[in-house]
């Protein structure tokens, strides 16, 4: 695939591109899957990988759509965000409702943040203690749950994911394979088709800055 990104929305489709056909080609190669019954051959995981796909598209889409120096609370950044992504894609967060509400009725949901009970950040609430719980909660963010196959394979089954702040909010999900892959392919069609990043620096004067950052510093 060609590389050419000349600005913060081709930096965050074209990755979010590529992640998702990193898992596919993954997934899509049964050939591969089998060959981890059999030790003495590479074998790929492609539940791994979809996991890395979670990560990655979390975490890079929040980063590049936070403004610079933003004084907004976080709730009405929350808000904010959610009405913008309602505009791309209604029918991915329709399929966030539902995940939430499979939880609930699963018992595997946990939330205790005040914002998160209005109905208008409902939605990207969950992907933003996701996104938490990957970059701010140490140790106690993130636990992998396993069990064995037919094949006596040990198999990922479900991540549990948890967010705490200062106040003692808390937030926790227990999020199936299957959930997981739907979240991200929810994730690929908010942020793969994301078009609002006005606010955003100039892409080529940021690097130009810090070029001329690092350039300096190595003439002291």
């Amino acid at each position: 695939m060609e590389y050419n990104t000349n600005s913060y929305k081709e930096l965050l489709h074209d990755y979010i591109k590529r992640s998702m056909k990193n898992y596919y080609t993954i997934y899509a190669d049964e050939s591969q899957h089998a060959c981890c019954l059999d030790e003495k051959k590479e074998c790929v995981f492609e539940v791994t990988q979809l996991i890395n796909s979670l990560f990655g598209i979390l975490i890079m889409s929040f980063e590049v759509l936070k403004k610079k120096n933003r004084e907004e609370q976080i709730n009405d950044w929350l808000k904010e965000v959610n009405r913008n992504m309602k505009k791309v894609d209604i029918d991915a967060f329709d399929c966030l409702s539902t995940i939430v509400q499979e939880l609930k009725k699963e018992h595997h949901f946990y939330d205790s943040y005040d914002f998160d009970s209005e109905k208008e950040a409902r939605e990207i609430s969950l992907i933003y203690h996701l996104r938490n719980s990957l970059a701010h909660s140490g140790n106690e963010g993130i636990h992998f749950t396993s069990g064995i196959s037919g094949n006596n394979i040990h198999r990922i089954e479900s991540v549990i994911f948890y967010d705490k702040d200062r106040l003692g909010h808390e937030f926790c999900v227990e999020l199936s394979v299957k959930q997981i892959e739907k979240i991200v392919k929810c994730l690929n069609c908010i942020f793969g088709n994301y078009s609002d990043f006005s606010t955003l620096t100039d892409y080529q004067s940021v690097i130009n800055e810090k070029r001329k950052m690092m350039e300096l510093y190595g003439q002291r």
